[in-house]
């Protein structure tokens, strides 16, 4: 605001002009090709504050320097626990991100996320070297997934979960559940099972050779 007058004298009359620009200099010398909107993304930007003078006044400004820093995302991550059911699961999955009003965030359009399997916390030239890691399908899968968020205007986020995927239960088929066989002479339960039809299910039913 305007500083009141002294011992009494006239208020300054006139109002205070705001207006940002990209570089101190241009705050300066009010260099019209480098002013700005007032800004929203993250950067350093100067403001210039400058008062044009009255008859009781001279002009007089100040520029400041402002800088808006990153926003911070909510992220969540949950573990999965599950049985292994022969589908193929996006490692996105198990993370849920959200911006500074709470809207739900959507990776490959609002954020870009890198995933790692380690069961330590990645390095920065781990990360630097990550190749295109997308989901889980196998109990082999199983492990501790790190990931690393960024997005325009947010500082970036590093977190892991758990991937502890437990086996599925086999199902065997074509087996009676009983069978009997006269006493032949010595010949060997095998050849009783001659012919015999068994196969096993996966998770979804189809055989398994």
């Amino acid at each position: 605001s305007l500083a009141p007058g002294v011992n009494g004298a006239d208020q300054p009359s006139g109002a205070l002009r705001y207006q940002f620009y990209r570089t101190e200099n241009g705050a300066e010398t009010e260099t019209a090709a480098e002013e700005l909107e007032p800004p929203a993304a993250v950067g350093e930007y100067w403001l210039r504050i400058a008062y044009d003078g009255d008859g009781s006044y001279n002009p007089a400004h100040r520029v400041v320097k402002v800088t808006v820093g990153s926003a911070v995302l909510q992220v969540t991550s949950s573990d999965y626990e599950k049985a292994y059911d022969g589908g193929a699961h996006p490692l996105s999955g198990q993370i849920s991100v959200q911006g500074i009003d709470g809207t739900a965030l959507t990776p490959g359009e609002d954020f870009a996320v890198t995933f790692l399997r380690s069961e330590e916390k990645p390095s920065e030239e781990a990360w630097e070297h990550a190749g295109a890691l997308g989901s889980f399908l196998h109990v082999a899968d199983n492990g501790t997934y790190w990931y690393r968020i960024q997005a325009d205007n947010y500082a970036v986020e590093v977190g892991s979960f758990r991937i502890d995927m437990k086996p599925a239960q086999l199902e065997i088929r074509g087996i009676p559940g009983q069978f009997t066989k006269p006493y032949d002479g010595g010949r060997q339960l095998a050849g009783t099972l001659e012919g015999l039809t068994a196969a096993a299910a996966g998770v979804s039913g189809e055989p398994i050779q």
